[in-house]
């Protein structure tokens, strides 16, 4: 009685498959990109300075920086979009220079334009101009 009922059960379920149904057309709107009204960014980022004037400063060629920044979208059309903002790197290097403590520090304050084209709605390819200003203090503490 069990088989019977199993066979009847899976006859069932392949009829039930079986039977057309009328399928609704569900329009989709085009994938645009959502556009945040602020992104920021916050890291780190390393410089290499191939200069003999950095090696009093440092032990190697490489300066590691904070970086911040922050930019607004402010035109779109249709996947391009173009945004603004402000970027701000800051770092230091210290090391030894004639036997005597030294120590660098950069810090760069840039204006950022950059285009972006969104090849889906979580990802982009961008272009950026960023012009900046650079200040920078270097020290040698002697006893």
């Amino acid at each position: 009685m069990k088989r019977k009922t199993l066979v009847a059960l899976g006859w069932l379920g392949l009829t039930t498959l079986a039977v057309p149904v009328r399928a609704q057309m569900v329009e989709q709107e085009p994938a645009v990109p959502r556009v945040e009204a602020v992104q920021g960014t916050v890291g780190v980022r390393t410089t290499v300075i191939r200069s003999a004037g950095f090696d009093p400063f440092a032990g190697s060629d490489v300066l590691a920086q904070i970086s911040a920044g922050v930019e607004r979208p402010f035109v779109r059309q249709a996947n391009f979009v173009v945004a603004a903002g402000l970027g701000l790197d800051y770092g230091e290097a210290s090391s030894e220079a004639r036997g005597v403590p030294s120590r660098l520090s950069l810090l760069r304050l840039t204006v950022v334009a950059e285009g972006r084209y969104y090849l889906a709605p979580y990802a982009y390819a961008f272009a950026r101009f960023a012009p900046g200003v650079l200040s920078g203090s270097a020290a040698l503490t002697d006893a």
